[in-house]
């Protein structure tokens, strides 16, 4: 051990024989408090994200191609179909059919959504039909069938069995003038994507079913693309439209919902810097420390420099007994994040409003880079509020503070 290190570990000593002054103690404390709140929100952010993600894919495709203002053929479907086999990275591709409705049951209406998708297929482009709570995905297979959304079958107290009516917008000429479409179907099951707005808002059906709804006969909406790495979908939605010189739109899952995440990523980084402000007021806790360590060594600092040692190493004692608190600071943030972040995963200690939030509890991911940068952050900011108590030792004149205190 070298003497800057060993004349550090003995100034973070109490006077009287205590294992740590209560100064370096507050520092401490102050900086692991820091730092644990810092992991804490952070994770909580990171995993909001991630699971909204999850759910957003789990309850839609990650590409989506159809027509400028226009249904697709089925000679469409099947020449683009044909045209993106090459492509060895789509998992799956099928054409769906998607409309909006109006749903009327008893004395109560709504609008939703309403996708028909091949009923067999479905399972490789989205996890809808693992989702189904009440009922069977596989009884949408017969016409007349529907499934809804929790949250809407909760909103209007629907059961399975429940006959319900479709108001689309297809219109009809009759005595009376042009009058919208509707049609009675049945609720044959619940599905539960954990996301509030999705859950309320939309019903699935065989596509059969929907092309009678919507007046399509040989054509569909568009087709659904599911690929094997959905982050890479705007790379692959690029190609796809390349490929398809322009002719149709393509969509990706991550384009659709770019609000969502640039807001998440803005809040993210808000509050980073917001709690890295807490760090650094905590920082000032070493600086008044280490400012009166400095005044009541300064007979023991005189006798080092009179022995010849340099004002360099002189200042490198108390940024070695900064940087000791600061790490000893960030190492005890990082276990009690990651403590709290474990048991906050593991315990639905905090729940939260479905309706609100579009889950039922704290969601909490710990990113290993994000947990690296708080700790450079950290080691940074504690090793910058060294310098000026440091360089107020290193000018102290040693035959002036031994004549004084001599």
């Amino acid at each position: 051990m070298n003497l800057e290190l060993f004349l550090a570990l003995k100034y973070l000593k109490a006077k009287k024989g205590g294992l740590i002054s209560f100064g370096a103690i507050i520092s401490i404390i102050g900086i692991m408090l820091s730092v644990a709140s810092l992991i804490i929100v952070i994770s909580v952010m990171t995993g909001f994200t991630n699971n909204l993600k999850k759910t957003l894919l789990g309850a839609s495709a990650h590409i989506y191609i159809v027509g400028w203002n226009k249904d697709l053929s089925e000679r469409e479907i099947n020449e683009i179909t044909r045209k993106l086999e090459k492509f060895e990275w789509i998992r799956a591709i099928n054409p769906f059919v998607y409309t909006q409705a109006i749903l009327k049951y008893s004395n109560l209406a709504t609008g939703l959504h309403i996708k028909g998708v091949i009923v067999n297929e479905e399972a490789k482009i989205t996890s809808l039909p693992s989702k189904v709570v009440t009922g069977n995905w596989n009884c949408i297979s017969q016409k007349g069938n529907i499934l809804v959304g929790k949250a809407l079958s909760e909103n209007l107290a629907l059961i399975p069995g429940d006959k319900i009516v479709l108001i689309t917008p297809k219109t009809v000429v009759t005595p009376f003038g042009m009058m919208p479409v509707s049609k009675e179907v049945i609720v044959c099951g619940v599905f539960d994507t954990g996301m509030y707005n999705i859950d309320s808002n939309l019903a699935v059906t065989s596509i059969d079913t929907a092309r009678e709804l919507v007046g399509l006969k040989n054509s569909y909406t568009g087709l659904q693309i599911s690929v094997n790495d959905p982050m890479k979908a705007v790379q692959y939605r690029i190609m796809i439209e390349r490929k398809l010189k322009g002719n149709y739109v393509v969509k990706d899952w991550i384009t659709m919902n770019r609000s969502i995440f640039s807001a998440l990523k803005l809040e993210k980084l808000a509050m980073f810097l917001i709690l890295t402000l807490m760090v650094l007021v905590a920082s000032f806790s070493i600086v008044s420390t280490l400012s009166m360590t400095v005044v009541e060594k300064e007979r023991d600092i005189a006798i080092l420099a009179t022995m010849g040692m340099t004002p360099q190493r002189i200042r490198s004692i108390f940024m070695i007994e900064g940087l000791v608190m600061g790490l000893v600071g960030t190492v005890l943030g990082v276990l009690l994040g990651i403590t709290t972040c474990f048991v906050l995963e593991r315990y639905p200690i905090i729940s939260l409003p479905k309706n609100v939030y579009y889950i039922d509890r704290l969601p909490v991911e710990v990113n290993p880079v994000d947990i690296a940068i708080i700790v450079v952050v950290s080691i940074i900011i504690s090793l910058i509020s060294t310098y000026l108590p440091a360089k107020k030792a290193d000018s102290i004149n040693p035959v002036e503070v031994l004549r004084l205190t001599g």
